[in-house]
């Protein structure tokens, strides 16, 4: 009998690959098209503080807050609307609900009465005079007789005002509505200085339109706010997100920064390749099924990969902590355990702040910082203690004492939060604040020199007055 020997289509295999390629694009194209009818809007206020957020010339918007937006609404299935706003349109939108989230925003006492706002802050910033290249500004008394751009309504020209009145500096305010005119004003030589958030000022530093001082002032951190009481889920996701992505090194936060502060080059990936991409990954899925004996190994290559990634992450947990505060503030910093009062952790500009070597101040109480005053160095620990176990937050002027003995002042902003590896701990950082202190004592001291000139001129006019009289009544008795 003879054996039929039927040959395969050469072509057979590739038009069934074929026909399974072209079904999951399918696939995926309408899976895409049904989560986009299903997204949730959300509506988000945006103003020019570049580079935490900004426009950039093909108008898309940026920034280290719309980074992490971005890649939360990517997980939450939600469509972002960016609504533009000057400052004060943008917290009278979210005060009415007309936006449901106000990126790059302080938190006040105030405000925190009309917004919500995240536990979780996004970033720290602070304060800084710049100047015009051809002023002459050092310090704060140079300031009199200046014009000065703030922002209106802004936290820290509120503050900057505070610090001109309580240093008696007399100068000249000019409020606009935002940084920008701030910078306009400079460039026209009709402002001498300006307040600026310091991350907006620098890159115009870098480029020689304005000049740095070392005047800095009040760190603070920033959050993002919704209305008050409207979105709790919005707020619970982007805290979620942003403790995950605050953990892990390799996320979407600390690429923000490092394109940021590292002056890394974005590349923009065309929408043609995007499809490319869907296609290959298609073709991989395609591969992964028909080869078992090669997802068998996968498979196993992720299990070693994931015992790895267990290891790995053991190590990171030691360092997170510190990776996030100096990621975060540049100023001396410590952390102290909440239930122990010892401190866990001080950046190098702490140590160097309180005259300490390298860790030695770790394991020690923190009554050591403290300088007596009224109050023993425990007592004043315990009061600030007691405040931020009520508020989760204290801010104020504080009399530190160094290793040496030497006393100087500095200016704290102190936050209460829960880590990983210490449990709940406050994070303090200070600002030297001895110049300042320095200036006032000094303002004080004149001020009691000319009381004293102005007290010695009174009594010598009453004494000239005194012999007036006798010589009057003298002639009127040799008269008589």
């Amino acid at each position: 009998m003879r054996k039929n020997n039927v040959k395969p289509k050469p072509f057979h295999f590739l038009i069934e690959i074929s026909h399974y390629i072209f079904l999951s694009v399918f696939i995926l194209l309408i899976l895409h098209v049904n989560a986009h009818a299903n997204m949730r809007e959300v509506r988000v206020g945006v103003y020019a503080n570049k580079p935490l957020v900004y426009q950039d010339e093909s108008g898309e918007h940026k920034g280290l807050s719309i980074d992490v937006l971005r890649f939360v609404a990517s997980k939450e299935n939600w469509k972002l609307e960016f609504v533009p706003c000057s400052w004060s349109e943008c917290l009278d939108m979210l005060k009415r609900g007309e936006i449901d989230i106000q990126v790059i925003i302080a938190k006040t006492p105030e405000r925190d009465k009309i917004y919500d706002f995240t536990s979780q802050l996004l970033y720290s910033l602070w304060a800084q005079i710049f100047i015009h290249p051809d002023t002459d500004i050092e310090s704060w008394t140079d300031l009199n007789g200046k014009n000065v751009a703030v922002h209106k309504d802004d936290l820290f020209s509120e503050t900057f005002k505070k610090l001109i009145r309580e240093f008696d500096i007399d100068c000249t305010l000019l409020e606009v509505e935002s940084y920008q005119a701030m910078l306009k004003l400079m460039k026209e030589k009709k402002a001498d200085a300006g307040v600026f958030i310091q991350t907006f000022a620098e890159q115009y530093a870098n480029r020689g339109i304005v000049r740095r001082t070392p005047i800095m002032f009040n760190p603070v951190p920033i959050y993002y706010a919704f209305p008050k009481g409207k979105v709790p889920e919005l707020v619970a996701m982007i805290d979620r997100h942003l403790i995950m992505l605050k953990e892990d090194k390799d996320s979407i936060y600390y690429h923000s920064l490092e394109k940021i502060f590292g002056e890394e080059k974005e590349l923009a990936i065309p929408h043609w390749i995007k499809w490319i991409l869907i296609v290959t990954i298609s073709l991989v899925l395609l591969f992964l099924i028909v080869n078992v004996i090669l997802r068998r190994q996968v498979k196993a290559r992720t299990s070693e990969l994931e015992e790895e990634m267990s290891e790995h992450k053991k190590a990171d947990e030691e360092l997170t902590l510190q990776s996030e505060i100096v990621e975060n503030v540049s100023e001396g910093i410590y952390i102290v355990g909440v239930d122990d009062g010892i401190i866990k952790y001080t950046n190098p500009t702490f140590e160097k702040m309180f005259g300490y070597n390298q860790n030695e101040m770790i394991g020690k109480n923190v009554s050591i910082v403290n300088a007596p005053t009224e109050k023993t160095p425990d007592e004043i620990k315990n009061t600030i203690m007691a405040v931020l176990i009520v508020t989760g937050k204290w801010q104020g002027e504080v009399k530190n004492i160094k290793k040496d003995g030497t006393h100087f002042w500095s200016y704290a902003n102190v936050i209460l939060f829960n880590n990983s590896k210490f449990g709940k701990v406050i994070v303090s950082v200070h600002t030297d604040i001895t110049e300042r202190k320095e200036t006032e004592n000094k303002l004080a001291s004149h001020t009691e020199e000319l009381e004293k000139i102005n007290k010695a001129f009174t009594g010598r006019e009453l004494k000239m007055t005194e012999l007036k009289n006798e010589i009057e009544k003298l002639k009127k008795n040799q008269k008589s």
